[in-house]
């Protein structure tokens, strides 16, 4: 993982020092965060410049397949939901979608409504496996989930929808409780035709 200091350490003494704490972002998807100061000591300044992989429409297609393997994968593991979890076995909604996709190579935004904003929307009767479905307010996506085919998708949701954790359910207003409630946050469907590129 490679990562842009914002903020340069300042009054950091020792690696003991836990006054203060550096403003970083990733260069994968460029989300901000922070460093504790005690661990300054372990930045290194990277030899190359950060240079992320392009690939075409068709290489991500190619891709898919392994990319929706890779949440089946993460559904068969005991797992909770995890606001902000973004490595195994418990991941966020977006976290979950963010993996998915980096574990073939290719990078999306952070959050689900970063990740709406950056796929090409697609009209809900068009869409393919491997294709994110975006639920939410009127205002802004705030839960996604990766198309299966034949109206099913996967995604991670937490207690209060009805479910702790990685599940599928169907594009329907028919079905159990955790169904519903998405379809009714339903916004559209976005597909990924490229991978996110840093820029500095």
């Amino acid at each position: 993982m490679r990562v842009v200091v914002d903020s340069p350490p300042q009054g950091i003494e020792s690696k003991d020092d836990r006054a203060g704490a550096i403003a970083v972002r990733l260069c994968e998807d460029d989300y901000p965060g922070w460093l504790a100061g005690c661990d300054a000591h372990l930045l290194e300044v990277a030899q190359t410049p950060y240079q992320a992989q392009v690939f075409s429409e068709a290489e991500i297609r190619d891709k898919l397949k392994s990319a929706i393997a890779f949440t089946r994968h993460a559904l068969n593991q005991p797992n909770h939901y995890l606001w902000g979890g973004t490595v195994a076995p418990n991941y966020d909604c977006s976290g979950l979608m963010q993996a998915a996709f980096a574990s073939v190579g290719i990078w999306l935004p952070r959050d689900a409504y970063q990740q709406e904003a950056f796929t090409q929307p697609i009209a809900l009767d068009s869409v393919q496996p491997g294709d994110l479905i975006f639920f939410g307010t009127v205002d802004k996506a705030t839960h996604v989930g990766l198309y299966l085919g034949e109206g099913r998708y996967i995604h991670s949701s937490g207690k209060e929808q009805g479910r702790n954790g990685i599940g599928i359910d169907i594009l329907s207003a028919e079905g159990d409780r955790v169904t519903q409630a998405y379809y009714r946050q339903l916004r559209g469907a976005g597909r990924v035709v490229k991978s996110y590129s840093f820029h500095p």
